[in-house]
């Protein structure tokens, strides 16, 4: 059985005929934090990727309201995470903190002025449907500092990305709440199509602050 912990660099589909997508605005947010951190910025990430068909995808222009393929978006990590000799996960995770960090000052100053660790929880399913097309995420109070999040429907080939993505969100979303010494656990992938990369899987992620 593979083992979807591990970052497939080849997409399951030619680049642009996936059903699970990104927002525009979402993509062309994570090159803005390439451009920061990355010698060269975007365009050296894209020109670091393997796949022509994939390089000429991402180097289109990214309309904001428009979607796109999240595995061609998946390359795009692992390129960077490649140029910052980072392991993919890693990288991940410290990018998409980067990125909170960004909506923070922006379209979440005031949320994160006004909400409860707990609240803050709930709101993420939100927060994700506003940058992806697929799945959903269901919220459970586990105590008064703890949480249980199941992030549903993601294709198995990026469950190593959704564990990246969530685990640099929601670190940074609630240090920038003020909760302290935050740990996050990611459970397993369950899926009933365990050898297909484009096989429906979910899995848990356990939140804990003070």
């Amino acid at each position: 059985m593979p083992n979807w912990k591990v970052p497939a660099r080849q997409l399951p589909l030619p680049p642009g005929q996936s059903a699970f997508r990104v927002k525009g605005h979402g993509l062309r947010a994570r090159m803005a934090v390439y451009d920061r951190i990355v010698l060269g910025g975007r365009k050296a990430v894209i020109a670091a990727i393997d796949d022509p068909a994939v390089r000429e995808y991402l180097g289109q222009p990214i309309l904001a309201a428009s979607w796109y393929d999240l595995f061609a978006h998946a390359a795009l990590d692992i390129s960077a995470a490649d140029l910052r000799k980072m392991a993919p996960w890693e990288s991940v995770a410290s990018a998409s903190a980067l990125q909170a960090e960004a909506d923070a000052s922006g379209i979440y100053a005031l949320l994160l002025k006004v909400v409860s660790p707990h609240m803050l929880v709930r709101k993420l399913g939100a927060i994700s449907s506003q940058y992806f097309d697929h799945g959903s995420v269901e919220v459970e109070r586990i105590d008064d500092h703890a949480a249980r999040m199941i992030r549903q429907g993601i294709p198995n080939q990026l469950y190593w990305w959704w564990g990246g993505i969530l685990d640099g969100y929601v670190h940074a979303l609630f240090r920038l709440s003020g909760a302290k010494n935050v740990t996050f656990h990611c459970g397993a992938l369950k899926t009933d199509k365990p050898e297909d990369p484009l096989g429906i899987g979910s899995f848990a992620i356990d939140v804990r602050w003070e």
